[in-house]
């Protein structure tokens, strides 16, 4: 009995593994905005064999209420199968923090097309929401930090080994 239960605990994560095989894959989940740049990508890329996606796509600072300061290109398409196309997400200007990083979310909403047989039966599509996270540093903390990755130093003890300039 023991034995039957954990494969019914288990079988429905087996199962939604192989559901997200096909369908739309995302390039990333954390995309690094520096704000010196024009644009950013991200790569969306339809696995599924037969039947197109609609992709919607939006940003927003996180309590899915109030959009992000970012425009993404395009908003709503169609995605065929086997097919890949790319998002454009923009800055647009607006005033923010120079001392630190802002931390926004890239939405990217995905709808399966549904197939002509299937139009006289019950069938239940799901609608797949992932939000990714868009790190906006500002220019003058991305020059640091390119600095700082080319000139690392460590130094080592008995006991640790600290890394700094």
């Amino acid at each position: 009995m023991r034995t039957v239960s954990q494969v019914l605990l288990c079988l429905p994560v087996i199962l939604t593994s192989f559901s997200h095989a096909a369908g739309i894959q995302v390039g990333r989940t954390r995309i690094i905005y520096d704000a010196g740049k024009k644009e950013v990508a991200l790569p969306l890329v339809n696995k599924e064999k037969e039947l197109p996606w609609l992709i919607q796509s939006w940003s927003d600072t996180g309590d899915g209420k109030t959009r992000g300061p970012f425009i993404v290109t395009p908003p709503l398409f169609r995605l065929d199968p086997q097919k890949e196309q790319s998002l454009r997400i923009a800055w647009n200007g607006t005033a923010l923090p120079t001392d630190r990083e802002s931390l926004f979310y890239m939405n990217v909403r995905t709808i399966p097309g549904t197939a002509k047989e299937d139009d006289d039966k019950n069938v239940l599509r799901l609608i797949y929401k992932n939000a990714s996270e868009i790190v906006l540093a500002s220019e003058g903390l991305a020059r640091y930090a390119h600095r700082d990755l080319q000139e690392p130093a460590f130094c080592s003890s008995r006991r640790n080994v600290n890394g700094g300039q």
